[in-house]
């Protein structure tokens, strides 16, 4: 379940940023997005080692399970408030 979730939150972000950029600013938009990503890991890494150190084996993998559920939470709350539109159109 964590690679799952892991696996369609860099799905959905990764599409939402297609969709939603001009031709002009895509690569410059997807070398920030893969430049974060990195950041993100590194940090996580080193949040990581540090719980595994001070409480356990577990506990990296439920943090990074309560952060997918954050970002799925979240995406449902725009979806419901209308922030995230349904742009594809119906044949």
């Amino acid at each position: 379940m964590l690679v799952l979730g892991t696996l369609f939150e860099g799905v959905t972000l990764e599409t939402v940023l297609m969709r939603n950029a001009t031709q002009n600013v895509r690569g410059l938009l997807m070398s920030a997005f893969t430049a974060f990503g990195y950041v993100g890991q590194l940090i996580f890494s080193i949040v990581g080692g540090i719980l595994f150190d001070k409480y356990g084996p577990k506990v990296p993998f439920y943090f990074v399970g309560c952060l997918d559920v954050m970002f799925a939470l979240t995406c449902i709350i725009f979806c419901c408030c209308g922030v995230v539109k349904n742009d594809i159109k119906k044949k």
